[in-house]
């Protein structure tokens, strides 16, 4: 599995972006953006934002071909649900069958969250519940890095 770390900017980049691109095991590259605080985070198939100082989307999640922005309690579910999700597949693992898949559902008041496939193997999709509509999902060799990203976010 690939290792990601953030990039994190405080000072005064005289209102130019920064951009970083660092090359990890697999192939994976993570972009890093710092402007003011701004942060992105990108793989495979995936990216994952956070800007702390926006006024109502916070966050940003994204696939190939689409993106969504979510609002600060969105994102903070996503993160939530997503390493439950990630957890309870992973503790499943050992009263499973090779050849058996797993459906595991979390929901929120903002959003639903489904992990399909096998333990070491599996596809996320999200559905917003409130205000707005969206939904994404991720492709199996998306997911480990959009977990992994995702549980570094909380940190910030």
């Amino acid at each position: 599995m690939a290792t990601y770390r953030s990039c994190f900017c405080n000072g005064d980049l005289s209102n130019s972006q920064k951009i970083f691109r660092l090359k990890r095991r697999g192939g994976a590259t993570q972009l890093f953006r710092s402007k003011m605080g701004k942060i992105v985070k990108s793989g495979a198939g995936w990216r994952l934002g956070l800007n702390p100082e926006a006024e109502k989307f916070k966050g940003l999640v994204a696939g190939n071909e689409w993106s969504i922005e979510l609002t600060e309690g969105e994102l903070e579910d996503f993160c939530r649900l997503l390493d439950q999700l990630n957890k309870a597949i992973s503790q499943m693992s050992d009263e499973l069958m090779d050849e058996e898949r797993i459906v595991c559902e979390a929901e929120s008041d903002l959003l639903w969250m489904q992990v399909e496939g096998f333990p070491g193997s599996y596809t996320v999709q999200f559905i917003l519940n409130q205000g707005r509509r969206g939904e994404g999902k991720w492709p199996v060799e998306a997911v480990p890095g959009l977990v992994q990203a995702a549980q570094m976010l909380k940190v910030f």
